[in-house]
């Protein structure tokens, strides 16, 4: 209690978000190893790039200059 009436509102709010922060890290981090052990690791990784056809070469002969 005397460290906290020595702390400013700044400085009080300052590490109430520090420790929010934290928690929420915490939080995420426990979610996804709740996820890991719900989904499995067998499934197949999936690609972060798709791949689209490649089309045709345009031809630029029959174009003129407005």
């Amino acid at each position: 209690m005397l460290l906290a009436a020595q702390m400013s509102d700044d400085q009080i709010a300052i590490i109430g978000c520090v420790v929010v922060f934290g928690a929420c890290i915490g939080m995420m981090l426990l979610s996804q190893k709740i996820g890991n052990r719900v989904r499995g690791r067998s499934q197949t990784t999936r690609p972060d790039v798709v791949r689209f056809p490649i089309t045709a070469e345009q031809s630029t002969a029959d174009r003129k200059a407005a």
